[in-house]
């Protein structure tokens, strides 16, 4: 079984523009380093933010404007080579993103709108040829299907669902919660009852 390593300690310390915070590993390995809004009573991150992975590798950096992620961030695994990167406007992911294989090779590139995949994606092989099955037009949809049940989620090409999708019925709450691949169930499937 693996744990996650528990957070040890939190220092807060001031700087000119607000609060330096710091987090650490149980080892003592910092986990994240970021400047907070000072005197605030809760923890909104204000500025520069990394995070590092248990092993002290870094994990991601970017800059935070009163609690939302802005401009351009950059994720990386645990080996030190990018994982992701683009911009987040608003705390939601906009614009051109590329994303990358733990070896550091292109594994896809499009853009976000609203958080969303968003327009013509292309996504790469380990080989470097693009997977045809997943490249494509990407669209956030809400759909209706026979009975009233009402879907959100992702489409390709405008009729296979990929990623994460909720269904409702009429105006209630979710009644199923999946993971779709190229249009097939993949990954959990979470049912809930209508109380």
């Amino acid at each position: 079984m693996i744990c996650a390593p528990r957070v040890l300690l939190t220092l807060l310390c001031a700087t000119a523009t607000g609060e330096e915070h710091r987090e650490f590993y149980e080892d003592g390995t910092v986990r994240i380093e970021c400047e907070v809004v000072p005197g605030s009573g809760e923890l909104t991150y204000d500025g520069p933010f990394r995070s590092f992975h248990p092993n002290g590798e870094l994990a991601s950096e970017g800059k935070y404007e009163q609690g939302l992620k802005t401009g351009k961030w950059v994720y990386r695994w645990d080996n030190g080579k990018r994982k992701e990167a683009g911009p987040y406007k608003d705390g939601l992911r906009s614009g051109s993103w590329k994303t990358y294989s733990e070896k550091g090779k292109k594994s896809g590139e499009g853009k976000y709108q609203d958080g969303h995949r968003s327009g013509e994606w292309t996504f790469y092989r380990k080989s470097g040829s693009v997977d045809k099955q997943r490249s494509g037009t990407y669209e956030w949809v809400e759909v209706e299907r026979p009975g009233g049940l009402l879907g959100r989620g992702l489409q390709l090409n405008g009729n296979v669902e990929m990623g994460p999708w909720i269904w409702n019925w009429g105006e209630g709450g979710p009644r199923i919660q999946c993971v779709y691949d190229r249009g097939a169930l993949d990954g959990y499937l979470h049912l809930f009852h209508s109380d």
